[in-house]
């Protein structure tokens, strides 16, 4: 058995069986894949304490507040999403686009905005802090999306099932990350 795993930040078309697995946020539209559910990733805002000192030292983000503060995002235009929401709440400066998950880290690390992470990411980035919200961010759903004929290739199925066992472990680490998350905001009120 050969596997190819490739990583792309472009949409390949699984009804053109331009590949035979995606990972998506987001259900397909298509009548010919078919998308089973993974998980949801809590998400926050984070940034370098060199913005967060610079353009919000309370560390915190409120209503009213978003129209001042500059966001590195994947693509506005997207549709409804994490940007949407942005926007809906007075987001206007994006002055960072990238459909890469690396350049945008890169760009909040260098200061250039507050960027969105899964909160399980979050440790795995000590350069960039968790900013307080008001609201939190919409949790993004993963879906396996596979084309209907291939549900029962066993070479398919297993590797759907192996991406069903990472995401499970990613998790129960955000889970983890979320209780310290909630232990220290207890801590810091009492």
């Amino acid at each position: 058995t050969e596997i190819e795993l490739i990583s792309e930040a472009r949409r390949v078309d699984l009804a053109a069986r331009e590949a035979d697995i995606g990972v998506r946020a987001g259900r397909s539209t298509s009548p010919v894949l078919i998308d089973k559910p993974i998980g949801s990733v809590a998400t926050g805002l984070f940034a370098s304490a060199a913005y967060l000192s610079k353009r919000l030292p309370s560390r915190a983000l409120r209503s009213g507040e978003y129209a001042a503060q500059d966001f590195v995002v994947e693509d506005v235009a997207r549709g409804p999403g994490p940007s949407q929401w942005l926007i809906a709440r007075g987001a206007s400066r994006f002055p960072v686009r990238s459909n890469s998950y690396e350049a945008r880290i890169h760009a909040a690390k260098r200061g250039m905005g507050l960027v969105m992470l899964g909160l399980a990411s979050g440790p795995e980035h000590p350069q960039l802090e968790r900013v307080e919200l008001d609201q939190p961010l919409p949790s993004l759903q993963f879906f396996i999306t596979m084309h209907k004929d291939l549900r029962k290739v066993p070479r398919v199925r297993g590797v759907a099932e192996a991406f069903q066992q990472v995401v499970g472990e990613y998790m129960k680490k955000q889970g983890d990350v979320a209780q310290r998350s909630l232990s220290r905001s207890r801590s810091r009120r009492s």
